[in-house]
């Protein structure tokens, strides 16, 4: 009986310690890769809504200039914005263009 109360007990400060030391990763790492796609979904809109609407190209011509693997785009021509969205909604950028000033990014 007494052996595994030990084991039981083992098996729980394992787990204890297998969680803060995922809780720290998670701290320190992951708030890392969150703002790497903050950066990234915001520079494909800028991006894209300069090519599209500052040099007047077409959006494939955009696209093929501007690829970035964990971006879908929405397109919103009638506002002159683009929205770009990283995955599981992680991130939303949007660069609305105004005449005579360009692109710029919104909050």
């Amino acid at each position: 009986m007494e052996v595994r109360l030990n084991i039981v007990k083992g098996l729980i400060a394992l787990v204890v310690i297998l969680f803060g030391f995922g809780f720290i990763v998670w701290q320190y790492w992951a708030k890392d890769q969150l703002v790497n796609i903050q950066v990234a979904t915001a520079y494909t809109a800028k991006n894209i809504c300069s090519c599209r609407f500052v040099a007047k190209r077409e959006l494939q011509n955009c696209f093929t200039d501007f690829t970035n693997d964990i971006s879908s785009l929405e397109i919103s021509e009638e506002d002159n914005m683009i929205i770009s969205k990283a995955p599981m909604g992680l991130s939303v950028s949007k660069a609305k263009h105004t005449d005579g000033l360009g692109c710029s990014l919104m909050e």
